[in-house]
């Protein structure tokens, strides 16, 4: 039941995301333009049980998509723009809270589900191997963008923004109770994650 409660919640949460977004890039006068391409979703969709979908959507992707809210807010170009990005940011705070906890919960409760959950994962992880956690096109946008202009610079905080993602990931994991994933984590994902502590 209070699961149920839960999601509801994320669901509103969720809606205003895309709420205020559509709104913005209208206003911004550009548009909504193309969506790109992705399979990301559909490893969530296709979910066998709760726990794949709260480990992939909850501890991974919306993880993901948290450290991009907090690139935005530092790079936004008004307070507007900064205030959309850091509200958001706390609603995914009590998302990724409660998959950390729910995964936690389980590794504790079912210690045999541990290579299962690492499949998981090992899916999530692979799902766009060319590009880690960016498609091409959305990866040049965020590049034009965080360089106001300046490809130079906005490579460097769009590298900074991947280093960020992988290690607040990585501790996400540790703190659930699945630090050894650094030793299998994708590629494409582990080449930023800061050296393990000794």
């Amino acid at each position: 039941f209070e699961t149920k409660l839960f999601l509801a919640t994320q669901v509103m949460d969720e809606a205003r995301h895309l709420d205020v977004f559509r709104k913005r890039a209208l206003a911004n006068g550009g548009g909504l333009l193309i969506s790109s391409p992705t399979t990301n979703l559909r490893t969530i969709i296709n979910a066998r049980d709760f726990t794949e979908m709260s480990s992939i959507m909850h501890v991974q992707a919306e993880g993901f998509v948290q450290s991009m809210f907090r690139m935005g807010e530092l790079v936004a170009n008004d307070d507007v723009e900064k205030r959309i990005f850091r509200m958001c940011a706390q609603d995914e705070s009590r998302h990724l809270g409660f998959g950390v906890m729910h995964l936690k919960y389980v590794l504790e409760h079912e210690p045999e589900r541990r290579e299962e959950i690492h499949s998981y994962f090992d899916t999530a992880e692979r799902t766009d191997p060319h590009h880690g956690t960016f498609g091409q096109s959305v990866a040049e946008a965020l590049i034009i963008l965080l360089g106001k202009g300046d490809a130079d610079e906005g490579t460097r905080k769009f590298m900074a923004l991947q280093k960020r993602q992988a290690n607040e990931y990585m501790h996400r994991l540790a703190v659930a109770g699945l630090g050894d994933r650094r030793g299998r984590m994708d590629p494409n994902i582990a080449q930023y994650l800061d050296p393990a502590a000794a």
